[in-house]
């Protein structure tokens, strides 16, 4: 097949196109290869990456081995120094324009957030907090964090930022007031995730993808976690997956629908292994739904029932 440059100075000898549109054409390619070249991933952006990760890594190993022999203040300050150093190495990234350079300044911003989480919490147990306090806390503040770098630059990794923060702050409520909560950490997780889908559906969340990600595992996760609690954990999940896959549909977003069959998956796999004594006849009846998804899949995209005007 030939490519879009060979047609084209095919139908400029044959004069379906002039020269001077010809030249327009081809400028444009030339200048569309070139932004996409300089959007690829390139080695520098992945020597970023490894740095941040091996920082992150370092101040995790030295704060560990000394731990016990750090004061207080010192424990904070081993997180939360490194923590506001990552926000000016990032917007030090930032400021060079270069697509790589920018995606691993916001990297850095997304390491900065889980160590200033990790201060806060750190904060919290010195302060002698309950758990589920101080897990509260650094839930919080790497929200906070993640939200204020958000708004200045909105990008993937502040969204995965956010998300985590907000998990981490609502599941925290597993442990309130005893240890086994899984209706209320698993609902507050679930709830969250809704609210950031309806955010991120009218256009307050973005960049799109990553938060249809975030927010869509977030609500298939905690209905399915809170249903344990419950009883109800496939009804719950199956509630969540058909609410995921429906959303999906209306709204043209693959991230929903990998996370609603997900979700499917796991309340099925919890309703046969619950409900289905036998191990052989459980897995038997696995593959048999998993057979009939297929042949149904495959019977609705052949025949494609909407389409009944139009040849097969």
């Amino acid at each position: 097949m030939p490519s879009p440059l060979e047609a084209l100075e095919r139908w400029r000898a044959a004069g379906l196109v002039d020269d001077a549109t010809a030249g327009r054409i081809r400028d444009f390619e030339a200048r569309r290869e070139r932004e996409a070249g300089e959007d690829r991933p390139s080695v520098l952006e992945a020597l970023i990456y490894l740095g941040v990760a091996i920082v992150v890594m370092g101040i995790v190993v030295l704060a560990g081995e000394n731990w016990q022999e750090l004061e207080n203040w010192a424990r904070i300050a081993v997180l939360a120094l490194p923590g506001a150093l990552a926000i000016l190495a990032g917007q030090a990234l930032r400021s060079f324009k270069e697509p790589g350079l920018v995606r691993g300044g916001h990297m850095a911003w997304l390491a900065a957030t889980a160590l200033l989480g990790g201060a806060a919490a750190v904060f919290g147990e010195t302060l002698d907090w309950e758990e589920v306090h101080i897990a509260m806390g650094a839930g919080v503040a790497g929200t906070a964090v993640a939200l204020v770098l958000w708004a200045l630059a909105p990008s993937h990794p502040q969204v995965l930022g956010l998300g985590g923060g907000l998990f981490t702050a609502a599941i925290s409520l597993t442990a309130y007031p005893d240890d086994e909560n899984l209706l209320l950490g698993g609902g507050a997780v679930a709830v969250l995730g809704i609210a950031g889908i309806a955010l991120t559906e009218l256009g307050f969340v973005t960049p799109r993808i990553s938060a249809r990600a975030v927010f869509g595992a977030m609500l298939a996760f905690g209905a399915f976690f809170a249903g344990f609690e419950a009883g109800e954990a496939e009804v719950i999940g199956f509630a969540a997956a058909i609410g995921l896959v429906v959303l999906s549909v209306a709204r043209g977003g693959l991230a929903y629908t990998l996370e609603g069959v997900a979700a499917g998956f796991a309340a099925l796999f919890r309703s046969i292994v619950v409900h289905i004594e036998d191990p052989t006849a459980a897995a038997l009846a696995l593959v048999v739904v998993g057979v009939l998804m297929v042949a149904t899949v495959i019977a609705v995209t052949r025949f494609r029932p909407w389409h009944q005007g139009e040849p097969a």
